[in-house]
């Protein structure tokens, strides 16, 4: 079931918040609730940085007591270090990095401003590092199908190019709707694991942009962005006549933490063998019976 974005003021919301690890490395979570925010511009709110003013982006309410974060594409800049970029938390990464996690994810919701179609939407939204915004792990790519509804991408690097792998498409402009992506660094080249979800339900299991940007780069915040006129996926630009409308974006909350590698996983399974396999199943039914 859709919720429309005016509902979630009935839900109980976490003021914006960061959690600390036990071990007091950094923080490990951040849960954001633009309510506790002032209406206007993000920068300097909670942690936010966007100190680019020709970006069409602010804190506005929308119903009493409800306020979420507007953007647009009415404004687009090659550069993003000085777009609307979240509080960083301890980072997630490979080995390489001295990271001390290995998982990201992030999670949000979105609608359209207007309720509507709006021919040239396109913004973008992903993981990034505070210490070098230019530098990304992927990247969701929002925009309107030709008036149909809304479609999303997830775009990653591989066999030296971008690659837009469709996730989302014709999604209504009335209802909210949500995109997860959880990325594990994976040690060695070219072999990090990004599992998308839309709308609670996974889509598929895609890259980053690692043979891009390299291994270096670990990630520890989400950004937000647009583009001056063109992109690498062929879409989108700027488009001043959206100036105010665009997205509304909502429930934003993302996190590092420690999982196990995919190839630990087949290894476990190779290891333990069918008696594993079975255990598995035997408690997922058990589960499914709620036991």
């Amino acid at each position: 079931m859709k919720i429309s974005i005016s509902q979630f003021a009935a839900a109980a919301l976490v003021v914006g918040s960061i959690s600390v690890g036990s071990d007091a490395r950094g923080a490990v979570s951040y849960t954001g609730s633009y309510n506790s925010m002032s209406t206007g511009s993000i920068d300097g709110q909670q942690g936010w940085s966007a100190t680019n003013a020709s970006v069409d982006q602010h804190v506005v309410n929308i119903s009493a007591g409800h306020n979420v974060f507007q953007m647009s594409n009415a404004y687009g800049s090659g550069s993003f270090s000085d777009y609307p970029i979240g509080p960083g938390l301890d980072p997630a990464g490979e080995p390489a990095t001295g990271a001390s996690y290995n998982n990201f994810q992030m999670s949000l919701d979105f609608q359209s401003a207007t309720g509507a179609a709006q021919a040239g939407l396109f913004i973008g939204v992903g993981p990034a590092t505070t210490t070098n915004a230019a530098e990304r792990q992927g990247t969701f790519f929002i925009y309107d199908n030709s008036g149909h509804g809304l479609n999303a991408i997830w775009q990653d690097f591989s066999g030296g190019a971008y690659q837009n792998h469709l996730v989302a498409t014709d999604l209504s402009y009335t209802g909210a709707h949500s995109l997860t992506a959880s990325i594990t660094f994976v040690a060695g080249a070219n072999n990090d694991v990004v599992n998308v979800s839309v709308d609670g339900s996974p889509v598929g299991t895609f890259t980053d942009y690692e043979s891009s940007y390299g291994a270096a780069v670990p990630a520890n915040t989400v950004l937000f962005k647009t583009f001056p006129g063109y992109d690498a996926s062929s879409l989108g630009g700027n488009d001043a006549t959206i100036i105010g409308n665009g997205l509304y974006f909502d429930n934003l909350s993302y996190s590092v933490s420690n999982v196990p590698e995919p190839a630990s996983i087949v290894l476990w399974l190779t290891t333990a063998g069918c008696g594993a396999v079975g255990a598995f199943a035997r408690r997922r039914k058990a589960v499914q019976r709620g036991c």
